[in-house]
């Protein structure tokens, strides 16, 4: 009799991002070897959480009666959309996981204090952090696992690919993105071979637009 998969529960920020990695596992709906990823499952042997575990439609209403009275005294809402993804969840730290993949000057420390109390782990790129961990830059590909498996590196060279942010929805720009795209000017200003994709880039950085 083969052995029951742990469950691991996976939640993220962006809720229509929850299964975001199934088409990347060995099995059907994300079976992979001896894991199971579960959409949005509080009642998993484990819960796995990328920044919040912020419903689908987000909590900008979040907090009830609280929230116009927060409004009123101008108090930041912030906490209230936290406390509500929480509670939601369910409080059992022992089995709930949180990552954070920001920069430290984009976390508040209110961040972390919430989430050490929901969660025995947190990883972040931050001293503040449980686990603090140098996290490698993301690149997602939509590909499934056996496509990637079998593709095969190209002879022709390519030039130098980046993707960054200007200043996408929703976010504010903080000093590293700003470094970054006068970084980016310099290459292109020194001949780098370079090809550039984000959202809300400026025109000058020549981008080639955003990707889903």
């Amino acid at each position: 009799m083969s052995q029951a998969p742990t469950k691991v529960g996976i939640f993220d920020e962006l809720g229509r991002f929850a299964d975001y990695l199934w088409n990347q596992c060995d099995g059907p709906l994300g079976r992979h070897q001896n894991i199971q990823l579960s959409r949005w499952d509080a009642r998993a042997d484990h819960r796995f959480i990328m920044t919040w575990p912020s419903p689908e439609g987000g909590t900008r209403r979040a907090g009830g009666w609280k929230r116009p009275v927060y409004k009123l005294l101008k108090k930041p809402t912030e906490p209230l959309r936290i406390r509500h993804s929480f509670e939601r969840l369910g409080h059992d730290p022992a089995r709930t996981t949180l990552m954070f993949y920001e920069p430290p000057a984009y976390l508040p420390d209110l961040w972390f204090e919430e989430a050490k109390r929901e969660a025995a782990r947190v990883y972040a790129p931050d001293p503040r952090a449980t686990h603090p961990v140098v996290l490698p830059s993301m690149w997602t590909l939509e590909w499934d696992v056996h496509s990637l498996r079998a593709y095969s590196p190209q002879d022709k060279p390519l030039p130098l690919v980046s993707i960054a942010a200007g200043a996408p929805k929703g976010k504010r720009l903080i000093p590293g993105h700003l470094a970054r795209l006068e970084f980016y000017r310099k290459l292109l200003k020194a001949g780098v071979p370079l090809a550039l994709y984000g959202r809300g880039l400026p025109g000058d950085v020549k981008s080639g637009g955003a990707i889903d």
